[in-house]
């Protein structure tokens, strides 16, 4: 009897040791790859001119976006790489303070009536996910 207690409780232990092996290409869902293959993390929201008040005073664009922060595998701050295709620049977007999921990318070249498009990728520690192409117009 103890033989066969043995036998199932070894049986049992090695059963429980066999691991699947993970195929890195089937690693598809984690917005913050390039890889990622799900749906838009990003959505364009609006954009418009403000006046920051100096010295000096200056007027720049405001264009907004929401991040959806919903596909995330689990709750994290992030940045946002944003590649200005209209001007060739590129730089790193925070989050609004206290969090939040609307990202302010600020452009001072702007011309109304022009449509401003970007690429917005997500980041964290410098490394960024699969880029969107998101574009509004400034009216």
């Amino acid at each position: 009897m103890r033989a066969s207690i043995l036998f199932t409780a070894i049986l049992l232990l090695g059963t429980g040791c066999l691991k699947t092996d993970v195929d890195p290409n089937e690693l598809t869902n984690n917005p913050f790859d390039p890889g990622y293959t799900g749906p838009n993390v990003f959505a364009f929201d609006s954009t418009w001119t403000e006046v920051v008040i100096g010295p000096p005073t200056y007027n720049r664009q405001v264009f907004q976006f929401v991040t959806n922060s919903d596909l995330f595998l689990a709750p994290q701050t992030y940045d946002v790489y944003v590649e200005d295709m209209n001007n060739g620049t590129s730089t790193y977007v925070p989050q609004q303070l206290g969090g939040g999921d609307t990202i302010r990318y600020y452009r001072l070249d702007f011309t109304f009536g022009e449509e401003t498009c970007i690429r917005a990728a997500l980041s964290n520690n410098f490394h960024y996910g699969r880029q969107e192409t998101l574009c509004g117009t400034l009216q």
